[in-house]
């Protein structure tokens, strides 16, 4: 999915199909509304990353974004007033795991020369995620899990 997708995805945009997956309305509503799967190891991740929030002290419902900004685990006020992750926050996360990982090259500025944002890349750090996944997929030979 799209990574300006993410922000808006609440709890009740995840359905949980038989203990393996999550089915994920994507622009629940409009007009571009559709569904996708996640892997099983996603899956986990986002049961692993919930319990995390409500371990915290979060009350977690329907409504509650699927992904939240991050906030102080110490703050009781920061951990009950969830706010939604932004697409730029998410953005900035790639770049820095994939950097971290040796996926992609950190760009040393120059002064005078662009500013970080402005460099582009051969593939797009998140786009580029999306389209390998894509390419796996139809390279498969068997199912996927």
């Amino acid at each position: 999915m799209r990574i300006g997708a993410i922000p808006y995805l609440k709890l009740r945009n995840i359905y949980k199909m038989d203990n393996e997956i999550y089915k994920i309305t994507v622009y629940e509503n409009s007009t571009e509304e559709y569904f996708t799967f996640t892997t099983p190891e996603c899956s986990k991740a986002i049961d692993d990353y919930l319990s995390m929030r409500q371990r915290y002290g979060e009350k977690i419902g329907k409504d509650s974004f699927l992904i939240r900004e991050q906030f102080d685990v110490r703050d009781q006020f920061a951990i009950g007033k969830s706010t939604q992750v932004r697409s730029h926050s998410l953005t900035w996360k790639l770049i820095d795991l994939s950097e971290r990982c040796g996926v992609r090259v950190r760009e040393e500025l120059v002064e005078g020369g662009k500013t970080a944002p402005m460099l582009r890349k051969e593939v797009a750090i998140a786009h580029g995620f999306r389209n390998f996944f894509t390419t796996q997929l139809v390279n498969s030979k068997g199912p996927l899990w």
